[in-house]
C-alpha cells in the first residue's frame, strides 16, 4: 500500500490525456491484435473515453489505502 499515492498522483496527472490515450489504443488496434486478443484491449480503450472511470479508479485506490 506504499504506492498508493504515487498511484493517485499519476492518475491524477494523465487525466486530461485521458481521451487521447484511448483513442491512440483504437488507431493502434488492428496492430496490436496481432498480439493480443482484442476483445480486452478494446474493453480498456472504453473505460479509458470517460473521465468518470478515472474518477472512481482514484477514489477505490484512496479507499484501499484508508483500510490498508
Amino acid at each position: 500500500m506504499k504506492l498508493v499515492t504515487p498511484a493517485i498522483f499519476f492518475l491524477e496527472m494523465a487525466k486530461p490525456l485521458n481521451f487521447i490515450g484511448s483513442q491512440t489504443m483504437v488507431f493502434f488496434g488492428p496492430i496490436v491484435s496481432a498480439f493480443v486478443k482484442t476483445d480486452g484491449y478494446y474493453r480498456a480503450a472504453e473505460l479509458f473515453e470517460s473521465n468518470v472511470s478515472v474518477e472512481f479508479l482514484i477514489s477505490e485506490l484512496e479507499r484501499l489505502g484508508k483500510n490498508g
